[in-house]
């Protein structure tokens, strides 16, 4: 079956498999130039399931992961073949979408578009790492006053976790704290070496020494650097004295930094080695814009079909909605919340069913809220649109809102005992959200059942808190509202999940 995509990218696929990015590129360039380009393949990687999506209830992750593996590689076999004997560049295979990455001359590209495996091409393009995180131009908040201090905070009196009442679970008998529960960090790295972390790292053994993996670097070390980002991400979800659940592990997987590019395909590799080394919740507090002064457009297709395929095998997926609210002019709605945040989520609301209804992926998406229940200005706008959520009125986005004014979490500075106090915008909700979500698998586990995304999320959103301007019970914007850890937790008790 076809993977839904917003109607604008329908409208350029009836001119043919290429993408609108790759013909505006080609156009006028000899045929013998080469281009970099991502090749869409038509079967979706869960139709590799045997018995299909609903038999992975009977099987553990691993197994899963082989089949679908094992699938996509023999049915992208003769493509690959096709590449080598025409003298293509080196081939880059990813599973979780079915798709190729390869550099080949501009002359080959009809010979590909006529294969029936291949459903579309497309320009792989590359923009600042900074911009995934923090629209270019957005006005920057007055800072307040310490914004970086040595002395270690107590937990229970930081605003941020008393709001969502993270400490009710750790006070249970026995506590919830996260134990056992593994969440990879896609960002800019991990300080694995300050003193709240270092205790909270993920185990990966002789292969994995650094506790995860550096795509931007291609090396084994993902620390992270001067920007800090993914470690203040990693201090909000399982820092011991700043963290939502400090019983949590840490995959570090460094996908970019501060003066660096980033590609999709650093994004798909990985959400990859995440998903193949075990994690349960994959955070994620960046999103690739949509932007028509700069050019950019997400490849949707492709963020779609891997965000189906993380649903699929029932792994979490928290993203940040992204702060393009400021720059509505280039960040226009249905396009405001960038990918893969703009994907379905893996439980739909009432709200939602009585506007329309489609399919469903991973994205639990994350607005931010302040201190006082006031939406962050800069926090991204649904609708969203796809051809199974008709805009208007389209796929309300966010999902639920988190705290993200003002944080306290850690600092990239070595091995210094520092923290920062000015942790903002949706970078630092999604962190909250992704923590919450550990406390509650914790609680899964203690409680001999099964983990199931739709649970976690219809668990939030039916327990969250409104927000000031709210109206009802789930809009764009606001998402449900604010989220309470405690209240989850007891939605989801009382029914028994946990």
């Amino acid at each position: 079956m076809e993977s839904p995509r917003p109607s604008w990218e329908n409208r350029v696929q009836s001119e043919g498999k290429l993408g609108p990015k790759l013909r505006q590129f080609i156009q006028d360039k000899p045929v013998d130039e080469l281009v970099d380009v991502n090749i869409f393949l038509t079967a979706e990687p869960a139709s590799f399931l045997r018995g299909g999506a609903a038999s992975l209830e009977a099987m553990d992750r691993a197994t899963a992961v082989s089949q679908i593996t094992q699938g996509v590689n023999a049915y992208q076999r003769p493509l690959v073949g096709f590449l080598e004997q025409n003298n293509a560049g080196s081939v880059r295979r990813f599973w979780l979408n079915n798709t190729v990455g390869v550099e080949v001359p501009i002359r080959l590209l009809s010979s590909i578009a006529e294969r029936e495996d291949v459903r579309l091409i497309e320009l792989s393009v590359e923009i600042p790492f900074e911009s995934l995180i923090e629209p270019e131009g957005e006005p920057k908040k007055k800072a307040i006053h310490r914004k970086t201090t040595a002395a270690p905070p107590d937990p229970r009196r930081l605003w941020n976790l008393q709001r969502i009442e993270a400490a009710n679970l750790w006070d249970l008998v026995p506590p919830l704290t996260g134990e056992g529960v593994v969440v990879a960090v896609l960002d800019s790295g991990i300080n694995y070496n300050h003193p709240d972390l270092t205790g909270v790292m993920w185990d990966g053994l002789p292969a994995h020494p650094h506790h995860g993996y550096n795509f931007a670097d291609a090396n084994d070390d993902p620390m992270d650097d001067a920007g800090g980002h993914g470690t203040k991400c990693a201090g909000v979800i399982a820092g011991a004295r700043t963290g939502v659940a400090p019983g949590a592990r840490l995959m570090a997987v460094r996908i970019g930094g501060v003066g660096l590019y980033a590609t999709e395909r650093t994004f798909w590799d990985g959400m990859t080695f995440a998903v193949e080394h075990g994690c349960h919740i994959l955070s994620m507090s960046m999103v690739w814009p949509y932007d028509t002064y700069l050019g950019w457009y997400p490849d949707y297709d492709y963020w779609r079909r891997a965000s189906e395929t993380l649903y699929c095998l029932h792994i979490v997926h928290v993203n940040s909605a992204g702060n393009q609210y400021v720059q509505l002019a280039t960040s226009p709605i249905p396009y405001n919340v960038g990918a893969p945040a703009n994907c379905p989520p893996p439980w739909l609301s009432a709200a939602q069913i009585g506007l329309c209804s489609g399919g469903q992926a991973s994205a639990i998406t994350c607005g931010a809220s302040q201190e006082g229940d006031d939406l962050e200005p800069s926090s991204s706008w649904g609708p969203a649109e796809w051809s199974d959520y008709h805009w208007p009125p389209g796929l309300i986005k966010p999902d639920v809102c988190a705290p993200g004014s003002n944080i306290c979490t850690c600092t990239a500075a070595g091995a210094s005992s520092l923290y920062r106090h000015d942790f903002s915008q949706t970078s630092a909700a999604t962190p909250h959200v992704a923590g919450t979500i550990a406390l509650l698998m914790h609680a899964c586990q203690r409680a001999g059942t099964t983990a199931v995304p739709a649970r976690f999320l219809e668990a939030l959103e039916s327990s969250c808190v409104p927000m000031t301007g709210q109206v009802l019970s789930k809009e764009n914007g606001f998402g449900s509202g604010r989220i309470s850890a405690r209240a989850a937790y007891e939605f989801g008790r009382a029914r028994g999940w946990w």
